[in-house]
């Protein structure tokens, strides 16, 4: 959403990127089949069978929308826990580095996975073509943020 945002703001035509962007889709699943066919024959080939669920069908078309507003609800909640897990983790990451850091003597800058990760990522920063001064840690440690996050 914010790539396209900045693409239309740069001047792009906004209706050519939504429709590119629509078309791509069916475009990836053929390439993908052609790069990997299927071999064997699949299991729902010529059927659908869809099991009956009386516990969750909807008696009309408000406890369908209460139905399908609650899985969302649900879903979400999920991945926002599942994302305060990781970011709790890696803060629980950062205050053992930096606890050990200061036992080794590490305190300027201080030893965290950020730190860790753009001293991993700093090839790629070089490679990129940043110049060879305080920006290429910097930039570094974003992509290595980036690729964690």
């Amino acid at each position: 959403g914010s790539v396209l945002v900045a693409y239309i703001s740069l001047g792009v035509n906004g209706q050519a990127l939504i429709s590119s962007c629509v078309m791509s889709i069916p475009a990836s699943l053929a390439i993908s089949k052609l790069r990997y066919p299927e071999t064997e024959e699949t299991l729902t080939t010529g059927r659908c069978v869809i099991p009956d669920d009386d516990e969750h069908r909807a008696a009309n078309s408000l406890h369908a929308f209460a139905n399908g507003a609650w899985l969302g609800l649900k879903i979400a909640g999920m991945i926002l826990a599942t994302l305060l897990c990781i970011i709790a983790f890696l803060g629980l990451a950062d205050g053992l580095l930096t606890w050990w850091g200061r036992y080794l003597n590490i305190n300027d800058p201080p030893l965290t996975v950020e730190l860790i990760v753009g001293y991993i990522c700093y090839p790629i920063a070089f490679l990129l073509g940043v110049p060879r001064d305080d920006d290429l840690l910097k930039v570094g440690q974003l992509i290595g943020t980036k690729l964690i996050l």
